[in-house]
């Protein structure tokens, strides 16, 4: 996708063109999935500031008499992170270009692709995941009430970075799953898993871990049993007694341990 724009002569707002795929499937992630056909110029209507973001009004691809609003809020010196209003599959990172830029024709069929994180993951909270899990390793004998003591700080840090916005990445939001993760209500672990989900949604596929690991413990809370296994696992293989059914061909895609017949 590019954008392009400039000031109108006449009224000095920001008029100019949008290009993309003529066809094409957006999904929380962002991912942009199935792209055909030859580029589709549409062009920017309108436009407005507010709040230090730029409201870009473009028109429909399907009913030019109606408007797409795009919001664009400036990223470093020469990148825009785009979201469509109403549609919330993510950010979309435009980088300046000085030169005229050419869009794909050739797309592979049913191709999905993910648009790189223009997000380095968050400094303070790999610092609060590092100490939680230098509290988990090296001694044996370790005084687990006042961990639990230090766990709930961990997990109100992290809270309080979540409603600030300051977690963009799979990375942050894997961290983050694994501190609730050590919490102690059923309430900390679906906050785990929804977590995990967002990392996975942002492309960090080694949290399908903790997405079955939070699952696990929650249901153990709540007296259900479990259904991947994790939290149960002895030399290699959950319990059969503790552990609902599960398909083995999912287990193996979920990289799970094969449950005894």
């Amino acid at each position: 996708m590019s954008l392009t724009l400039h000031r109108d002569g006449g009224s000095g707002n920001l008029v100019g063109v949008f290009r993309r795929p003529a066809k094409m499937s957006l999904s929380v992630g962002p991912i942009i999935s199935n792209p055909s056909g030859s580029p589709t110029k549409l062009a920017v209507k309108s436009s407005r500031f507010e709040n230090d973001r730029l409201f870009v009004d473009i028109e429909n691809r399907r009913d030019p008499k109606k408007v797409d609003t795009y919001i664009l809020t400036k990223l470093g010196h020469d990148g825009l992170l785009m979201e469509i209003q109403g549609a919330p599959v993510g950010l979309f990172p435009l980088m300046r270009s000085n030169s005229g830029i050419d869009l794909a024709q050739d797309w592979a069929p049913d191709i999905s692709v993910r648009p790189d994180t223009p997000f380095a993951s968050n400094e303070d909270l790999k610092k609060i995941f590092d100490e939680d899990q230098a509290l988990r390793t090296g001694q044996d004998s370790k005084d687990w009430k006042q961990i639990a003591k230090s766990d709930k700080v961990r997990r109100q840090a992290v809270m309080k970075l979540l409603q600030e916005g300051d977690l963009k990445t799979g990375q942050d939001y894997e961290r983050a799953a694994i501190i609730y993760q050590h919490g102690e209500t059923s309430d900390d672990f679906l906050m785990s898993h929804s977590l995990a989900l967002a990392a996975l949604s942002k492309g960090a596929p080694s949290a399908v871990w903790i997405a079955t690991a939070s699952m696990d413990r929650y249901l153990e809370s709540i007296g259900r049993p479990q259904i991947y296994g994790t939290q149960s696992v002895v030399q290699a293989s959950p319990a059969p007694d503790t552990v609902a059914p599960l398909p083995q061909a999912l287990r193996k895609d979920l990289a799970l341990p094969e449950s005894r017949p």
